[in-house]
C-alpha cells in the first residue's frame, strides 16, 4: 500500500509544482526530482541539490546544510494517510463521495509540499492542510516545538492517537482579470485584498487552508486548528465538539452567541452592552494592553474616548483596538463590554502556507 501511495503521488506531482520558487538560480542544480516515499501512513518527501556558497533556499523541507557545492539529500515528513475506517461515519461517507484518499497535508514552511493536490487531482486526492508545528505546541507544557516533537504529531495522526474527528477542506480561488492585472505590479500586488476572511495569496492564486478539528483518543481533549489572519492557530476546546461549527460556537462567549453586533480581533470578542451595564469608571483610561496568555504573545491594544474596568471586565466606546498580526477593529460610538474566547491554550505559528 505504502508504495501504491508514493506511486500514485508522484505521478500526480511536477517538480515545479513542488517549488515555491520556480525560477531557481543558475548556482543551484537541481540532481533530479522529488521523491515521495509512504513509511507507517506518513508521506516524506525528499530533494536533492547542490548548496553552493553558503546560500539556502527556502524550499529546502529542513533547512540546508551550509558549505560550499555540499551535496544533500533531505527527507521530511509532509503529510499522513487517514486510515478511512478510523473517521467517524459522516466523515469517511463524504470523504469517500469526493475522492479516493484523505491526506492531512502540512501547511508549515518545511514540510507544505502536498498542498494543491486536492486542487489539481480533485477525484483523486483530498488534501486538507493544517499547521502540525501548531499542534505539536499546544501539547507541549511551555507551548514550544522541535523537529522532534513535530514528527510524533505525524505519528500521533498515522496511528491514530491523535483522530480526526471533522474538517473544512482547503479552498483555493482563481484571481480575476484585474486581479492578475495588479498581479504583476509587485507595488500594486501587496494592496490586493482577498475575495474572503481567511484567504492568502499563494503563487498566483487565493488559498484559504483547512480547519481540522482534532481529539486525543486517550484524553478525549479536543484541539481546532485553523488560520485566521493570514498566521495558523491552534486551540484546546473547552468542550468536545462533533463538529467544525460546534467547535466555533463553543469558543464565542454566551454573551456573544445570536449578537448580531458583536466584533472579533483574534481571541478577543467585543460585545455591544447598554450604558446601565457599564459599571462606574475609576477616572478616564485612554488606552491599556488586554491580557494575554504568554508574555511572547503580541499585545492588543485598545485605545478609546473612554475605558472603564469593573467586574473583571474591560468596557470601552468609540474604540480602536490594534494587533500586529490582525486587522485593527474599530467600534461604533456605544459601549462594548470585551471577553476572551473560552479556549483552554491556543498557540499561533506565522512562516507558514
Amino acid at each position: 500500500m505504502s508504495t501504491e501511495i508514493a506511486d500514485e503521488i508522484a505521478n500526480y506531482k511536477s517538480v515545479d509544482e513542488l517549488m515555491h520558487t520556480k525560477v531557481v538560480p543558475a548556482k543551484f542544480s537541481l540532481n533530479s526530482d522529488p521523491e515521495f516515499k509512504v513509511k507507517n501512513n506518513i508521506i516524506y518527501v525528499t530533494i536533492r541539490e547542490y548548496n553552493y556558497n553558503n546560500s539556502v533556499r527556502d524550499y529546502a523541507p529542513t533547512g540546508v546544510v551550509r558549505g560550499i557545492w555540499r551535496r544533500r539529500k533531505d527527507y521530511a515528513p509532509t503529510g499522513v494517510v487517514i486510515c478511512l475506517d478510523r473517521l467517524p461515519e459522516g466523515i469517511r461517507e463524504r470523504v469517500t463521495k469526493q475522492a479516493k484518499r484523505l491526506v492531512i497535508c502540512a501547511a508549515d514552511r518545511k514540510g507544505n509540499q502536498l498542498n494543491d493536490v486536492s486542487e489539481k487531482r480533485k477525484a483523486h486526492f483530498l488534501c486538507p492542510s493544517m499547521s502540525f508545528e501548531c499542534v505539536a505546541r499546544l501539547l507541549d507544557k511551555k507551548s514550544k516545538s522541535s523537529d522532534k516533537s513535530i514528527r510524533r504529531v505525524f505519528e500521533a495522526v498515522a496511528f491514530g492517537s491523535i483522530a480526526i474527528v471533522d474538517f473544512i477542506p482547503d479552498e483555493h480561488k482563481a484571481l480575476s482579470k484585474a486581479e492578475k492585472t495588479m498581479y504583476r505590479s509587485e507595488k500594486k500586488r501587496e494592496s490586493m485584498k482577498p475575495p474572503a476572511p481567511g484567504y492568502t495569496l499563494v503563487g498566483s492564486q487565493w488559498h484559504r487552508p483547512a480547519t481540522v478539528l482534532l481529539m486525543d483518543t486517550n484524553t478525549k481533549i479536543h484541539y481546532m486548528m485553523g488560520q485566521d489572519d493570514g498566521q495558523y492557530f491552534g486551540v484546546q476546546l473547552a468542550g468536545t465538539p462533533k463538529s467544525i461549527a460546534n467547535a466555533f460556537a463553543d469558543l464565542m462567549p454566551k454573551e456573544a452567541l445570536n449578537n448580531a453586533g458583536v466584533l472579533r480581533q483574534g481571541e478577543w470578542f467585543a460585545i455591544p452592552v447598554t450604558e446601565k451595564d457599564v459599571p462606574q469608571g475609576f477616572g478616564e483610561i485612554p488606552s491599556m494592553v488586554l491580557p494575554k496568555d504568554s508574555p511572547k504573545s503580541n499585545d492588543h491594544v485598545l485605545e478609546a474616548g473612554e475605558i472603564r474596568i469593573g467586574n473583571g471586565f474591560a468596557y470601552a466606546r468609540s474604540f480602536c483596538m490594534e494587533h500586529d498580526q490582525h486587522r485593527t477593529m474599530r467600534g461604533k460610538s456605544g459601549w462594548y463590554k470585551f471577553m476572551k474566547n473560552t479556549a483552554i491554550k491556543s498557540v499561533s505559528v506565522e512562516g507558514v502556507d
